[in-house]
């Protein structure tokens, strides 16, 4: 269903990046499901890429 509607799973970020230019652009997560949100978190973290980020709820960005 995500490759369908185009929403990032935990391991489409990956494969996603891998067709970004070598910049290595910072990547914010949000809207996660809740009951999925501390799966996510774990399948982040395992990446080991300071890149990616899950934004908190208040959270401001500046881009």
């Amino acid at each position: 269903m995500a490759k369908l509607t185009g929403y990032l799973t935990p391991v489409r970020p990956t494969t996603k990046r891998v067709k970004l230019p070598p910049l290595r652009p910072n990547v914010h997560l949000y809207h996660m499901k809740i009951r999925y949100r501390e799966k996510i978190q774990g399948e982040i973290e395992s990446l080991k890429n300071n890149c990616i980020e899950i934004l908190r709820d208040g959270q401001v960005i500046r881009i």
